[in-house]
């Protein structure tokens, strides 16, 4: 009995337990089955991109950064040879790519014993052999170094440039022969008192190169570039370049071998279209970085592009405030104690209408009145066809920039508001030297369209630039009384001429195009000057000569007519009647062009500068040769 009240009593007391433990449970999940798996370890650590450049010295090799006795002759005379090792090392962890550079830093230019100007670089050569360690194998003789690169030698302002990559502790010996030939003479001797000079700059960069992968591949290094580096014996108030940089020392540092390096640039822009325009600048005197010093200032110039709104420029996040910036040569110039890092913050400007400028080219056209010029100020993409009145006048500098009309768009629409008189519309001019252009894939750079009964008459004329479009110009229309006339003075046109009797007049530019151009007695068309690639009627309309001349003026046929080996139809000068100058000509010149008659070639015969190309188009029997 004892025994059975135990026994309920233990059992009573576990059913509560369970009881209990289930009410502490409740809203929980059961885990029958339990396991864990740890990865301990996992190290996140940088990798390390180290290049090293030494040399040797005759007992060992010694890192060159700062050095200026690698090449020691000072008394350079026809036979004298010297040859520096050099030995090339992937020092770090990560692949890498390289350029090695020899240059001149800088030369004085002395006089020889005749008095003429001596330059010392035009008389010493050298050459780079690969795989020539100078520890263990350098070369025994003054005639066994020079035979290594006698073949390939350049003078020594030439330079020498080598690109290449390096795995993980990867080396690569060069030697550098320079020498003076045995047959140089008195024309480099100097006359002892003007003495040339160069100074030798040798150096390596590296950066990053696809190698190493991430878990989307290896391609992240694609964009990676070099540094930018320039170094030699400088003192004060003397300035120091790379390609975008130059630091000005000031006045009172000494002389001493310094290095400037420019490295992380990086642009990016964001929505409000600012663009940030970060880098490190670094500037070394014997290998050390120069920090800041009170009373010591540097002159710094960082090319940042032309036709900038510059907002901001800091120096380690702190404004610099007596910053200048010239829009014509791009370049911000400001005055520093310190260096690296550095950031400029600008807005681009696209364009400008008169005196002011706009940020995107669709407010610069909206804004772009008559009697006013649009000057591009960059390059532009067009959002849709500009649209101008053919009773207005506009002017389109393009300078040196390109505009590209949109995606299956004309450039430029002339609206017709029935100008009724014959009236300049529109002018597109381009710099001489360095022209802009216009680019229209597949559409026309300017488009005019007639209207049944309305006359219209705008002038468009082209100055120059470089113009590449299905059309360079398109009108349709039905009367010649009431066309527009195109003008050319100048340019290169990679497009054909479309018009349904409008009238055109070719002063000068070269002409890649063909000629779908249908006149009437009021639609002529006149080339008074330019280089022709075609010259064919492709409309087949009926011609004479108050409807086509290649003159100075309707029916005038007095401008000299030729072809250059290229195989162009050249137009302008006077006449020709001779052969000077020339190597054939042909007398029938009903094959070569059906414009060709209506010119003085109908006449005088159409003269070629290359005997064969006229034989080939026109057959011996019509073809006199001059000469051999």
């Amino acid at each position: 009995m004892t025994n059975a009240k135990i026994t309920k009593r233990a059992l009573l007391s576990s059913v509560l337990s369970l009881i209990l433990c289930v009410s502490m449970l409740v809203g929980t999940t059961f885990a029958w089955f339990t396991d864990s798996v740890t990865s301990a370890n996992n190290v996140i650590k940088s990798g390390n991109l180290d290049i090293e450049l030494e040399y040797w010295n005759g007992t060992k090799w010694v890192d060159v950064n700062g050095q200026s006795d690698i090449l020691t002759n000072e008394l350079w005379e026809p036979g004298v040879t010297e040859v520096a090792y050099f030995r090339i090392a992937n020092a770090g962890s990560l692949a890498l790519k390289y350029q090695f550079g020899i240059n001149i830093v800088s030369e004085t230019a002395g006089k020889n014993v005749a008095g003429e100007e001596l330059l010392l670089s035009d008389y010493i050569q050298f050459g780079v052999v690969e795989g020539v360690n100078g520890e263990t194998g350098a070369y025994a003789t003054r005639e066994e170094a020079v035979a290594a690169v006698d073949a390939n030698a350049k003078i020594i302002s030439d330079g020498y440039t080598k690109d290449a990559t390096m795995v993980k502790d990867e080396e690569l010996y060069l030697a550098l022969v320079v020498y003076m030939p045995e047959n140089v003479g008195n024309a480099a001797n100097h006359n002892g008192t003007d003495i040339p000079q160069i100074d030798l700059g040798i150096n390596i960069i590296a950066t990053q190169v696809v190698n190493e992968s991430d878990s989307f591949g290896n391609d992240y290094d694609t964009g990676a570039t070099y540094p930018q580096s320039a170094n030699g014996t400088f003192a004060g108030g003397e300035t120091i370049k790379t390609d975008d940089v130059s630091v000005k020392l000031d006045n009172a540092a000494e002389e001493a071998f310094y290095e400037l390096n420019v490295d992380n640039k990086m642009e990016s822009t964001n929505a409000d279209g600012q663009t940030t325009l970060s880098l490190n600048i670094d500037l070394l005197k014997n290998g050390v970085k120069i920090p800041a010093a009170s009373g010591v200032s540097y002159a710094v110039e960082i090319y940042v592009g032309k036709n900038l709104e510059i907002v901001s420029v800091k120096h380690k996040g702190e404004a610099v405030s007596n910053f200048d910036y010239d829009i014509n040569n791009g370049k911000v110039s400001f005055e520093t104690d310190s260096f690296s890092p550095f950031e400029v913050v600008y807005k681009t400007l696209v364009a400008k209408v008169g005196t002011t400028v706009y940020y995107t080219i669709d407010e610069a056209i909206a804004n772009w009145k008559h009697n006013t010029t649009l000057t591009l100020m960059n390059d532009v993409t067009l959002s849709s066809a500009i649209q101008l009145s053919s009773t207005e006048y506009h002017v389109l500098d393009l300078g040196t920039y390109t505009m590209t009309a949109a995606s299956t768009k004309d450039a430029i629409q002339i609206v017709n508001n029935g100008r009724s008189s014959a009236s300049y519309t529109l002018d597109i001019k381009a710099d001489a030297n360095n022209p802009g252009g216009i680019i229209a894939k597949s559409k026309a750079i300017v488009k005019t369209t007639g209207k049944s009964g309305v006359k219209d008459r705008p002038i468009i004329r082209f100055y120059n630039g470089v113009f590449t479009a299905d059309n360079i110009v398109s009108h349709s229309g039905s009367n010649g009384t009431n066309c527009p006339q195109f003008q050319f003075h100048g340019g290169v046109y990679n497009g054909n001429m479309s018009a349904n009797r409008a009238l055109f007049q070719f002063f000068g530019g070269t002409f890649n195009g063909r000629f779908y151009i249908s006149v009437d007695s009021s639609a002529y068309a006149l080339i008074s000057g330019g280089r022709f690639k075609y010259l064919d009627n492709l409309y087949g309309s009926a011609l004479n000569s108050d409807k086509f001349t290649i003159g100075s003026s309707k029916g005038n046929f007095d401008r000299g007519v030729y072809v250059d080996k290229d195989g162009y139809i050249v137009v302008g000068g006077p006449v020709i009647t001779e052969s000077t100058g020339y190597a054939a000509v042909a007398t029938n010149v009903s094959k070569a062009g059906s414009y060709l008659p209506y010119s003085s070639a109908a006449t005088y015969g159409l003269y070629y500068e290359d005997a064969a190309m006229a034989i080939q188009k026109h057959g011996e029997a019509n073809v006199t040769v001059f000469g051999d």
